[in-house]
């Protein structure tokens, strides 16, 4: 698991209205931009690259940002702007990012080629379609047409679009012979000639080339189509259909297993619940966001096996996007006590107890996650656990302990023990003013600044650091709190 997913699990209520801003700019200054700005969005666009290639990500993000509201068309800062997004889990902001930026950037076809895989694993397969079909009427782009068309295969079978699909997959074997995506096409069409042993067979040969890029996937087929004919030979019809159900799901093709398990639940569950075709059937249902349907496959295979921890984990995943409290709960509780060690329970847990606002109790789930992580995690659990008691403001109890488990050379470390300083009537300005030469894009410390301001009477320097605060809270976790300090100078003004 890494930072910025620990990060991201605990700081809910992220804001597009930063970006939103930027594209209403956008709209309005690409003539602008162009011809009174180009040194300084250059500039712009320098010191947002530097700050990225050293990971100070909330100081790239600022300067791409501006690096675009001066220059609209200018496409490697869509590019570099989308890559921070995606790197702090805000995936659906980069889509709307690049998505104006096909429309703006002097380069759309490469502003396109970062779309597409964002726009995959939203599963907005149409918009890749589009998308997919513009590149490919580019004739300057012929030589990655294998791999477009390939995908554009792929975008029609998860529409369900089955004839399409395979057409364009049979384009790629006709025509691009020897590219990567002549082996994954071969790979995609022995999975529509499942039951064709033949056809199969011949595309299977072609995915298993020295040179494929899927060979291992292709071995894994290989291997299911092989435990298929095995219950077959010992007609265990259950079985057979189950391991066909099981390949089409480890290949994501959950809408075409499906009818697979139910032919496996039908002939298995004569002798009794099978509860490995009924655990896989709930998590096909699950990614295809049947989630109640999901759940109830899940439990009728822990009935036969409750120990199950896929089960356990496909029911705890379908009560999060049910948003049924009761069934998160008992699925986490359950999923904590039999692996306690496993923190991305714990994550997972606080994550879906922060989006019903039970911040509470999303504190408890960090703080036992705190005790069972390595050393490696635990600097990160310590500063989701300081986020939360910060954001209670009346609860420090035991901080300390998690203040010491940050690096003490960070602007985290030093913007959290001045604060405390500050709140138990110490001088912590001097901490925090520290914090902010180690990286003066450190929202948080920002804010803690404007508060500490504006007690002092220094309205307009507690103004200037709340709007800072703001403007570097790439993770959406300061902004009200500093709107807050903005609105009580404004109404004293």
């Amino acid at each position: 698991m890494t930072s910025s997913n620990i990060k991201r699990s605990a700081l809910e209520g992220k804001g597009f209205l930063f970006l939103a801003g930027i594209l209403f700019l956008i709209a309005i200054g690409i003539v602008v931009g162009r011809f009174l700005f180009p040194t300084v969005t250059i500039d712009y666009y320098t010191l947002g690259l530097s700050a990225k290639e050293e990971k100070r990500y909330g100081e790239a993000y600022y300067y791409l940002t501006k690096a675009i509201e001066t220059e609209p068309s200018f496409t490697e800062a869509y590019i570099e702007l989308s890559e921070i997004l995606v790197l702090k889990g805000r995936k659906e902001e980069a889509v709307s990012l690049l998505t104006t930026g096909v429309n703006f950037a002097e380069s759309p076809s490469i502003i396109r080629d970062s779309l597409i895989p964002l726009l995959f694993e939203a599963k907005a397969y149409e918009d890749q379609e589009q998308n997919l079909l513009a590149l490919l009427a580019n004739d300057s782009l012929s030589d990655n047409n294998a791999e477009y068309t390939y995908l554009l295969g792929v975008s029609y079978l998860r529409e369900m679009k089955l004839d399409e699909a395979q057409a364009s997959f049979k384009q790629v074997i006709d025509h691009y012979q020897g590219t990567p995506s002549y082996y994954k096409a071969g790979l995609e069409l022995t999975l529509f000639s499942i039951e064709d042993k033949a056809t199969r067979n011949a595309m299977l040969v072609i995915a298993k080339d020295a040179a494929s890029p899927v060979i291992g996937d292709a071995a894994e087929i290989e291997d299911k189509l092989a435990k298929a004919a095995q219950a077959d030979e010992k007609n265990d019809e259950g079985q057979k259909w189950g391991w066909f159900g099981v390949l089409m799901l480890e290949q994501d093709r959950c809408e075409l297993s499906e009818e697979y398990f139910l032919k496996g639940i039908e002939e298995g569950d004569r002798f009794g619940i099978h509860a490995g075709i009924h655990g896989y059937y709930g998590e096909c249902l699950y990614r295809i966001k049947r989630y109640s349907e999901a759940i109830s496959q899940s439990e009728i295979a822990l009935s036969a096996d409750p120990l199950l921890i896929s089960s356990w984990e496909t029911k705890a995943k379908a009560c999060v996007a049910n948003n049924d409290s009761n069934c998160i709960d008992a699925s986490y509780s359950k999923l904590i006590t039999v692996d306690s060690a496993n923190t991305a329970y714990y994550i997972e847990y606080a994550s879906a107890l922060l989006k019903s606002e039970k911040t509470v109790e999303a504190l408890e789930i960090y703080e036992k996650a705190f005790l069972v992580a390595d050393d490696s995690q635990k600097r990160l659990f310590a500063e989701n656990v300081l986020y939360l008691m910060f954001s209670l403001e009346n609860s420090y109890e035991n901080a300390q302990i998690y203040i010491s488990a940050l690096d003490t050379t960070s602007s985290e470390y030093y913007d959290y023990t001045g604060w405390m300083m500050y709140l138990n009537s110490g001088p912590g300005k001097e901490n925090i003013e520290q914090s902010l030469i180690i990286d003066a894009y450190n929202a948080s410390a920002n804010y803690h600044y404007a508060e500490l301001l504006f007690d002092e009477g220094q309205r307009n320097a507690a103004l200037e650091y709340a709007y800072r605060s703001i403007d570097y809270d790439i993770y959406g976790s300061v902004s009200t709190k500093a709107n807050n300090i903005i609105k009580k100078i404004e109404n004293k003004t």
